[in-house]
């Protein structure tokens, strides 16, 4: 006369049930999206699971109907390029894995990239703007990359980069000024004490501190990314690359960002006739969004190379712009990313007047032991309507 319900969840979706005396097998809803964003699902070859994913570009919110497990990742707008200056810091970045997710909404913000900075002598590149995911006993911020600095007017002191999620690169010194050219620091949380999430942020390169004689006479530093420090300034090349992006596509796959990376600093500029710009994400041809500095020639002005934005959706840096008449390059815009499975739910109908003990129940993923889900259902014993055994979570999930 008693019904209840024995739940087993089964993460891998293999369809093994137990046999008793009746089932059925469900999924729960998929969780309700609101905002812009994009929803997908793909195969992971790494652990063989069919993943739902949601990519954030804008403000938005999710709502899971009940608990779940997710990997999100969390990138800020990336900071503009200086005015004849250093390259914008990277967002910062925050990488959560196997986070259990309480059934209820989140609310998502994406940053911004700030913009590249426009006037000779005038401000930094601007900060990106911060990412955060907010919900239930949750709060996780990425913040928003430094911008890369500008140089000064007359006498022409260098300026330090902006302090961010990673900090902009830092703007050159003429000769004999007491100019800060150094880069600017990161100020991302790691999350160190957070089980599960991880945060990631660099300083920016530094600038050259004098005005070398020869060429390139002027070079300033690389944005700090989230795989390394931003680069300081090359004498022999001039201005220093941008710091590492971070590589996610396997979790994420190569669709998102910058073919799966993220959050490479901006390159610092380079002046002039010889070397060449400071590249963006670490390197000539390296990936996570960054844009590469400028680059002045004033011997043919065909090989003049104006700075590049950050790519919207990395939370790489802009590059800082060659000596005059341009902009900095601005950041690229931040993202939020979330994956997750959606488990089958086997729910058996056990009698009152049944004495029904299941133990053990071993379900496999990726050929090792997921979890043993033990449950014993008594009523005779305790003389009550059914009893259902505490259900324990899966292993290492």
């Amino acid at each position: 006369n008693h019904n209840d319900w024995i739940e087993v969840f089964d993460t891998n979706q293999s369809d093994v049930i137990p046999s008793i005396e009746s089932s059925t097998s469900v999924k729960y809803p998929p969780p309700t999206m609101s905002g812009t964003y994009y929803r997908n699902s793909f195969f992971s070859p790494n652990d063989n699971e069919m993943y739902d994913c949601a990519q954030f570009t804008d403000n938005g919110a999710i709502t899971f109907s009940q608990n779940t497990i997710c990997d999100i990742l969390i990138v800020g707008g990336g900071g503009g390029g200086g005015q004849f200056g250093g390259g914008g810091g990277a967002g910062g970045l925050v990488f959560g894995r196997n986070i259990k997710l309480s059934a209820g909404t989140y609310i998502i913000i994406v940053g911004d990239g700030g913009a590249g900075a426009t006037a000779v002598g005038g401000a930094n590149g601007a900060d990106g703007q911060n990412s955060t995911f907010t919900g239930p006993d949750i709060y996780i911020q990425a913040n928003g990359g430094g911008g890369g600095g500008t140089r000064g007017n007359n006498p022409y002191p260098g300026r330090p980069g902006s302090i961010g999620g990673s900090g902009g690169g830092g703007s050159h010194n003429n000769s004999g000024q007491s100019g800060d050219p150094s880069g600017g620091i990161t100020n991302q949380d790691t999350y160190s004490s957070l089980l599960g999430w991880t945060g990631y942020g660099n300083n920016g390169g530094n600038g050259r501190p004098y005005q070398k004689s020869d060429e390139p006479s002027h070079a300033s530093g690389g944005g700090g990314g989230a795989g390394s420090r931003g680069f300081d300034y090359i004498d022999a090349t001039g201005g220093g690359n941008g710091g590492t992006g971070l590589d996610f596509h396997s979790y994420f796959t190569t669709a998102v960002g910058d073919d799966g990376w993220f959050a490479g600093g901006g390159g610092g500029n380079t002046y002039r006739n010889t070397g060449n710009p400071g590249f963006g994400n670490g390197g000539d041809g390296f990936k996570g969004g960054g844009g590469n500095g400028g680059y002045d020639d004033t011997s043919d002005a065909t090989s003049v190379i104006e700075p590049q934005n950050g790519i919207n959706g990395t939370g790489g840096g802009g590059g800082g712009s060659r000596s005059s008449g341009t902009y900095g390059g601005n950041g690229g815009s931040g993202i939020v990313i979330i994956r997750w499975t959606t488990p089958t739910v086997y729910k058996h109908n056990v009698y009152d007047t049944h004495l029904v003990h299941l133990s053990p129940y071993i379900f496999s993923i990726n050929s090792k032991l997921a979890y043993q889900y033990y449950a014993m259902v008594i009523n005779q014993i305790f003389q009550s309507p059914v009893q259902v055994a505490k259900k324990y979570p899966p292993i290492g999930l």
